[in-house]
Order: C-alpha cells, then sequence, then structure tokens
C-alpha cells in the first residue's frame, strides 16, 4: 500500500526502530532521524512510499522511491527482524523493478552502509554494483556516515577483467580510490565471525557491455 501524510507518524517510529533500535552498524553510521517535514517534502515533489503489512495489518517493511530525470532513486528500504528471511525483500526488489521498467528508467540507484554487510550482500545478489562512495553523504551533521553508491542496469549485461582487487569494508579511502580508479564492486566476501568491518569487497574493472 502507498503511504499517505496520515500515515507518516507510524512510518517515522517504525524507521527509527530499524535504523537505530534494531541496527547492527556503528552509530556514527546512522542516516539522521527521520522528521515529518522531510516526509511531506517528498510525498510534496512525487516521491513513493509504500508499505507491507502483515495480516494484521502491521507494518511490517516499507520502501521509498525518488523519480529522478535519468533513474529511479531507491532512497530506502527497511524490513522488522521479525520478518527476515521471509522473501518481503524479494518481493521489494521484483516491485521496484516492475516500477522501473513502468516508467522507462534504465537504471536504478542506491546507497548503502559499507559496514551493513546484509544490505551490501543483498543488494550485489540482485545484480547492484558498487560504482561510486559518498563521504559524508548526509553533510555535516553526520560527517562519519559515508556511503557506497550502487547502480543496477536494466539493460545491459557487463563483461570484467579477471584481475581483481579485495579491499575491507571499513577501509573508505582504498574503497574511494578505486571506485575512482574505475574498479566496480562485485562482491562481497563476509566475515565467518560476523564482524562487519572484516568483510570484503572485491572489485573488478569493466571491460565492455553487452
Amino acid at each position: 500500500n502507498e503511504i499517505t501524510k496520515n500515515c507518516l507518524k507510524d512510518l517515522i517510529d517504525f524507521d527509527n526502530k530499524i535504523f537505530f533500535e534494531e541496527a547492527d552498524y556503528p552509530a556514527e553510521q546512522a542516516p539522521p532521524p527521520l522528521k515529518i517535514a522531510d516526509m511531506e517534502r517528498a510525498l510534496s515533489r512525487g516521491d513513493s512510499i509504500f508499505g507491507l503489512f502483515d495480516k494484521d495489518n502491521k507494518l511490517a517493511a516499507y520502501y521509498w522511491l525518488e523519480f529522478k530525470e535519468k533513474l529511479l532513486y531507491l532512497g530506502t528500504i527497511a524490513i522488522q527482524k521479525d520478518y527476515y528471511g521471509k522473501s518481503i525483500g524479494e518481493k521489494i526488489m521484483a516491485m521496484i523493478d516492475k516500477t522501473a521498467v513502468e516508467n522507462k528508467f534504465n537504471k536504478i540507484a542506491l546507497t548503502v552502509d559499507p559496514l551493513n554487510g546484509r544490505a551490501v550482500r543483498f543488494y550485489l545478489k540482485h545484480n547492484y554494483l558498487i560504482t561510486g562512495f559518498k563521504r559524508a553523504y548526509f553533510g555535516n551533521e553526520s560527517p562519519n556516515a559515508h556511503r557506497l553508491w550502487m547502480e543496477k542496469s536494466m539493460d545491459q549485461i557487463y563483461d570484467f577483467e579477471n584481475t581483481e582487487k579485495k579491499i575491507y569494508c571499513a577501509d573508505n579511502e582504498a574503497t574511494e580510490k578505486a571506485v575512482n580508479d574505475g574498479f566496480i564492486g562485485v562482491k562481497l566476501e563476509r566475515d565467518i565471525g560476523g564482524d562487519n568491518h572484516k568483510n570484503i569487497i572485491v572489485f573488478r574493472r569493466k571491460i565492455s557491455s553487452k
């Protein structure tokens, strides 16, 4: 269901729970808390915010889409932990792809915390590639909230060189240099001990598209 202005307070409470109470990455990496004014501006400019509800009509997840000039931007996906592993993420990604096709976008983009290993792996699984690095993405109020920029092409398939460059997710300088040098993140190797700082991004150079 599409979220309306009447539901914004409940949505913000849900968002705060996901990104501040249940987050499994450092607090300084978190986005600024959402405000009703932010959501109202988003709806006024034509963004779409969709909620997925359980059988008791409680919010289980939501996602936020911004319709840019040349791409569809996925601003947020938030899923309550109780619903992990129940294919809600898969349903959301399918709906986002459908929206892109219906609106004739050939590219979808998003940003994600490098230390949110679960999310990075999820997006890579769904054919998003790491193509950029954004320092202090939310501005001076969140100077350590760096983000990976990821893109999914709806109409191209890429080939890559065999040579790999492996970089720890916590190594912001090396990650930034790699993408600036034309490398693209194609895979995540997660730390077996569950330490997101020790997750490794595998980068390769793109050599062609089909």
